[in-house]
């Protein structure tokens, strides 16, 4: 598997069988998004913005909150928790998501700032957390 950063909590994760894009940003973040061919595209927040403002091609499956999904072979699991503090209102909540892709699991926080006992608890190989406002950051 390959994980590739594109910036602020978008990753692209490419495996044998599909390409997953997480929380893919619109120009409005101040960045440009890149163009990227996915299979699966996963939100943590809501609304849910147009395929094109983000910069994905093709036909992709979008995940956008809790349940459990099997897609292409990917197993995903959305978990909904309570962002933290930090939260603006109005936006309490996330969905955080623990996903298994070529025998590798990768837990992506999404906005979330703080860890929980069901997410710290869990065996990940990768996790995709990058600091900033409204991220977890090196100080958990």
């Amino acid at each position: 598997m390959e994980l590739l950063w594109y910036g602020l909590s978008a990753f692209r994760l490419r495996g044998r069988e599909a390409t997953v894009v997480t929380e893919p940003y619109t120009r409005a973040s101040g960045l440009i998004p890149p163009r990227i061919a996915a299979d699966i595209v996963t939100f943590s927040r809501q609304p849910v913005p147009p395929l094109d403002d983000v910069g994905i091609t093709g036909t992709p499956q979008v995940v956008a909150g809790p349940g459990e999904y099997e897609i292409k072979g990917v197993s995903i699991n959305g978990i909904r928790m309570r962002r933290g503090e930090r939260a603006a209102a109005g936006r309490q909540h996330t969905t955080v998501y623990l996903m298994e892709l070529d025998g590798v699991i990768v837990c992506h926080l999404g906005e979330l700032d703080h860890v929980v006992g069901r997410v710290a608890a869990v065996d990940c190989r990768a996790v995709a957390g990058v600091e900033g406002e409204d991220k977890l950051g090196g100080e958990g």
